[in-house]
């Protein structure tokens, strides 16, 4: 159900498929380790760690609190928990990321034991009257979650993008008031170029001078960092199918150097040519244990336990770090793809 809520309020914005291409290709990127994760680091104006006050009965230091689920360990914490000079929590998007950073593991562990976490956070990081102030927008923000997952099973996904739009704006502020302005209005800004982007890209009445002009319009709305990782997103699509085009002819890895360097500079080019090194290694690393793997499986063992255990020392001993947590799964959809093949 969480993947389908997710998936329909994911359809209201453009996809950025090539995304992390067009990172290495910004100036000044310094490129991360493979399948790093993600994360915004807290806020220089996050509240330091502190004791927290009385306690309700169902809330658990983080020590107290089962170990995270696989998918996030080793993880950085997402998103933060800031506060102005009175003590108040910022009402910021960089909270909802902090109680999200926890939410994308509910598949993982009952929904109660991720609030206890959001919450043990919560007391660890704040004090009053922040912490309340946080606590009441966590309740706040997993019953808007839930009316939009019961909103996207009752409407579907045949709903314009622009009435899911709609909805999901009146949902919004009737969950969070006023502050669903600070929360969501920067996203919502953007989410309605977009919608109004495509709307004019697929209308026949315009020619193509007409449909440029209003185009370079809605673009002009943008904040500036938007408009540079539109620039380069789309730069990074060009980019690639420059890149498709020159292999099917044939070309060599002097020949996509070029390209690149034309195209990006040398040293975005050089950035790309580590980044598909490190690719190779991977991809190399992947395909020798999952040959190790397979001739694992083929040999017969009744003890699921010791099975399991085997298979977790074999992806130990090729892989680390993220790439571990990778590895582990993509094995599980692995398993789960076989599993559901009759």
């Amino acid at each position: 159900m969480a993947r389908r809520r997710i998936a329909w309020i994911a359809g209201l914005g453009a996809a950025a498929a090539l995304a992390a291409v067009a990172a290495h290709l910004a100036p000044g990127h310094r490129a991360p380790a493979v399948a790093a994760a993600p994360s915004l680091g807290a806020s220089p104006s996050e509240a330091p760690a502190s004791a927290p006050g009385a306690s309700a009965p169902q809330r658990a230091s983080l020590g107290a609190l089962p170990p995270l689920p696989a998918s996030l360990r080793g993880t950085e914490v997402a998103g933060a928990l800031p506060v102005d000079a009175d003590g108040h929590l910022r009402i910021v998007p960089a909270v909802l990321e902090r109680f999200d950073y926890f939410l994308a593991a509910s598949g993982e562990e009952p929904l109660e034991l991720t609030r206890a976490r959001i919450l043990a956070e919560i007391d660890a990081r704040l004090g009053p009257p922040a912490d309340a102030e946080a606590r009441a927008l966590l309740d706040r923000y997993l019953g808007y979650r839930e009316a939009v997952r019961e909103m996207a099973e009752a409407v579907g996904d045949e709903l314009p993008l622009d009435r899911r739009f709609q909805l999901l704006r009146e949902l919004r502020r009737e969950h969070f008031g006023t502050d669903a302005e600070a929360l969501f209005g920067a996203e919502e800004d953007r989410l309605r170029v977009e919608i109004e982007r495509e709307r004019v890209a697929s209308d026949p009445d315009l020619s193509h001078a007409e449909r440029s002009e209003r185009l370079a319009a809605l673009d002009a709305e943008l904040p500036p960092e938007v408009r540079e990782t539109r620039a380069a997103v789309l730069l990074a699509t060009r980019l690639r199918e420059e890149e498709r085009r020159l292999r099917e002819d044939g070309a060599g890895p002097g020949e996509i150097e070029a390209l690149r360097e034309r195209m990006v500079g040398p040293e975005a080019a050089a950035r790309l040519a580590a980044l598909d090194t490190r690719r190779a290694a991977f991809d190399a690393r992947l395909a020798a244990y999952r040959r190790e793997r397979a001739e694992l499986l083929a040999q017969p063992l009744d003890d699921a336990a010791e099975r399991r255990a085997q298979l977790d020392g074999l992806r130990a001993s090729h892989f680390q770090g993220p790439e571990l947590r990778r590895v582990e799964a993509l094995d599980r959809l692995d398993e789960a793809s076989a599993s559901a093949t009759p």
